[in-house]
């Protein structure tokens, strides 16, 4: 009796789950439209000329490395090691504490093996004007600050509106400092050369 009571637990437990993604639009990665990933955009009141997403090459690495993680480099290019600062280096969260009072400069720690000219070897221009391209859009000492922030649809499409609207009002409560925030789309998208095991 003992051992179906646990079954059925567990079977409840991973039903509960189901629904519990489902409702935050947790699902397997998919193929995406570029219209999908932008109306996600827009619908987290983000406008930008340009859209920018993982290439194909790097999408395994980023996937595994940098899933839905936002990255601090400083007007050098240099990556600020920010999660150091807090008591929880693993916490998502940081990066809003961090935000809105951050000062031009800081003496956080930073690591030089790791550049934004780097980091950007791993996106291209899914969407924007003819002529545009990655290196405009990180020239360095035009900005205080870059953010990195990557995101997917198949986290939870709740989750990323409300955390791409949360970055954007911490960075607006930020009038000291000048920071270009990349948003880097991690989905697989339609045009690249995949298929994807859906069972």
């Amino acid at each position: 009796m003992k051992n179906l009571l646990l079954i059925f637990v567990c079977l409840s437990m991973t039903s509960c789950m189901k629904l519990i993604f489902a409702y935050h639009g947790v699902h397997q990665p998919r193929v995406e439209s570029i219209e999908n990933i932008e109306k996600l955009l827009l619908e987290a009141n983000v406008q930008s000329e340009v859209l920018l997403g993982t290439r194909f090459e790097k999408i395994e690495y980023v996937l595994n490395h940098k899933a839905s993680e936002d990255i601090l480099f400083d007007r050098n290019g240099y990556m600020i090691k920010y999660n150091s600062q807090f008591a929880n280096e693993s916490c998502n969260g940081n990066i809003s504490k961090l935000l809105p009072s951050l000062p031009k400069i800081t003496y956080y720690e930073r690591d030089s093996s790791l550049t934004i000219n780097n980091e950007s070897e791993n996106w291209e221009i899914i969407k924007g004007k003819k002529g545009q391209n990655i290196s405009k859009e990180i020239e360095l000492g035009t900005y205080d600050y870059f953010l990195i922030s990557y995101w997917n649809l198949f986290s939870g499409k709740p989750n990323h509106i409300k955390r791409i609207s949360r970055l954007k009002e911490d960075l607006e409560k930020n009038q000291q400092v000048k920071i270009k925030h990349l948003l880097i789309n991690q989905d697989f998208r339609e045009g690249m050369d995949i298929e994807l095991d859906t069972k």
